[in-house]
């Protein structure tokens, strides 16, 4: 059944700098409130200015292990509408791209329900301003922009109890993202976005894909990853994803030796444990990879845009800002 729900996610790009700047002068609890309060702001905000493109919202949160219960929105320009998986795809064009955002840990479907507006916003606003300057903008212009929400608000107090029960429930969910996709007809271009424990996700989507017969996935697979939340060694032959690579395309990964969360990445094991470093802190290692996939990761520092900042939105606009954007989202270099 279709309905619409009123959530406004437009807003004038000051907010996003308020959001950014708001670690510089509170603390960090009182920052995680504001930024909270923001995003609530935001969902329910007054302004409705169009959202840039084809925008839709999958959320797993009611799904539990029944994939087919997942929730559908749709962007209605002014808010988001109930819509279901058969009109999903019904509607999905396979000769356009499909990117699917994935978020990390600690974060609600209020923020993501308010950043999805702003993110496509943004591209329709770079789209439109390419256009004005090129006669090839047109590119970036078409594709379906899929936020992927899943459950990860904060679960108690301690953070490496918190950040293992994410880790675990990322790789459940990569079982559930793994089935949606074989869904799609398999001519599709699909990108895989994800940021920190959303990277990991990605990871496990990646991997299962790999092994799958190739008529069961999608024919064409990109994937991003941003400041992945992942030992540095698993995409490595033998690794946990050791067979990921030979999914994709291409896959950038966006590092930040400066990553002020990533740094406490190798205590997530316990004193007792292994201490591996986090792959969004070191990079990949190419050397460890095989000749025919090491030319397919692009390693960005992003330690220069972010900073020591760990943060979604921050990242997002790094990645859109690159110059890579373009060929691994929206499969430009097929023009």
């Amino acid at each position: 059944m279709r309905g619409r729900i009123f959530m406004p996610f437009t807003v004038y790009p000051q907010c996003l700098s308020m959001l950014q700047c708001l670690p510089m002068f509170c603390k960090p609890f009182i920052f995680k409130s504001i930024r909270l309060f923001l995003a609530l702001f935001l969902f329910v905000g007054i302004t409705r200015a169009q959202a840039g493109g084809d925008l839709w919202i999958i959320d797993t949160h009611s799904a539990g292990e029944d994939s087919s219960r997942l929730r559908f929105l749709q962007s209605t320009g002014h808010g988001w509408e109930h819509s279901d998986r058969e009109t999903f795809h019904a509607t999905h064009d396979p000769t356009l791209p499909l990117l699917v955002v994935v978020h990390g840990n600690r974060t609600t479907f209020a923020e993501v329900a308010a950043w999805a507006g702003m993110f496509s916003r943004s591209m329709g606003s770079q789209a439109r301003s390419s256009q004005a300057g090129s006669s090839k903008a047109g590119i970036s212009k078409a594709r379906r922009l899929v936020f992927w929400v899943w459950p990860a608000e904060r679960v108690g107090h301690k953070i490496r109890r918190d950040a293992r029960i994410k880790a675990a429930r990322s790789d459940k969910e990569a079982d559930r993202l793994t089935r949606f996709l074989h869904d799609l007809q398999p001519e599709s271009k699909v990108a895989l976005i994800g940021f920190s424990f959303g990277a990991r996700l990605v990871g496990g989507v990646l991997e299962r894909l790999a092994t799958d017969a190739p008529l069961e996935r999608p024919m064409r697979l990109r994937a991003a990853l941003l400041a992945p939340a992942v030992d540095s060694t698993w995409f490595s032959p033998g690794g946990k994803f050791g067979n990921a690579l030979n999914a994709v395309e291409q896959m950038g990964v966006y590092y930040n030796p400066e990553d002020k969360v990533l740094r406490f990445y190798r205590l997530l094991y316990g004193c007792h444990g292994p201490r591996p470093e986090a792959l969004g802190k070191t990079g990949p290692p190419l050397k460890t990879f095989a000749p025919e996939n090491a030319v397919k990761v692009i390693p960005i520092n992003a330690s220069g845009m972010l900073g020591r900042k760990h943060d979604f939105m921050a990242s997002l606009a790094a990645f859109r800002s690159s110059r890579r954007f373009g060929t691994i989202a929206l499969f430009e270099d097929d023009h």
